[in-house]
């Protein structure tokens, strides 16, 4: 099952963000809070982790009508079988 994992430069912007997501209320999404892994960064602790069918352009809008801000997006094709792979973004 592919996954994503959205990352922050800090604890507030992530907390922040988890709560603006819930509150939107996107259908069919699942997420979860989980501590950042080593091999990406250790600014921040934190890091918001989608599995399945994601509509990422839908969550970041989401965080940018906000003014959250994200350090990084990263996807595998697996869990656990397969390095994170950062996806190229730009925050308008």
């Amino acid at each position: 099952m592919q996954q994503w994992l959205l990352v922050f430069d800090s604890t507030h912007h992530a907390m922040a963000a988890e709560s603006r997501i819930k509150g939107a209320q996107l259908e069919e999404l699942s997420f979860q809070t989980i501590p950042t892994p080593r091999q990406i960064t250790a600014s921040c602790g934190l890091s918001l982790l989608f599995q399945g069918a994601v509509d990422t352009d839908l969550v970041l809008q989401v965080l940018k009508a906000h003014d959250i801000e994200w350090a990084g997006l990263y996807q595998r094709q697996e869990e656990g079988k397969a390095p994170w792979v950062p996806v190229e973004l730009t925050q308008d």
